[in-house]
């Protein structure tokens, strides 16, 4: 639930670490774009982050992992109606991201969720 119609979903990669190894599922950082206009940070947490509750093992997957597509819909007014999509050499590689947490000084990430950011919209920003 969104408290404003001003909101889109944005389709990522979603990670967790199990304490043992790195899981991978799909999730959306849904984003208040209005109140993103003045504050990036308050549009991203007045927004729920809901994500698949089915996971892959990331070591089964990276062996393929630029050829998994992310694709999400939206449904306005007008109809329903796909809305991102691209494969994942649009976004950060896993490793770069990691390296760089690590360069901040986050190493320990047990138990840690991690965003990927998104893919493009097909046609610009859709309140839906």
């Amino acid at each position: 639930m969104v408290e404003r119609n001003q909101t889109s979903g944005e389709v990522e990669y979603v990670l967790f670490h199990k304490g043992t190894e790195w899981l991978v599922t799909t999730g959306s950082n849904h984003t208040d774009r209005e109140l993103e206009t003045k504050d990036v940070q308050k549009s991203k947490e007045v927004c729920p982050k809901p994500y698949s509750s089915s996971f892959w093992r990331m070591k089964d997957i990276e062996s393929h992992w630029e050829r998994i597509i992310l694709r999400s819909w939206v449904t306005d007014d007008k109809d329903t109606r796909l809305y991102r999509e691209h494969d994942l050499t649009a976004l950060l590689p896993v490793n770069t991201m990691l390296e760089k947490l690590s360069q901040l000084g986050y190493d320990e990430l047990s138990n840690t969720i991690i965003f990927s950011g998104t893919v493009p919209t097909l046609e610009g920003f859709v309140y839906g």
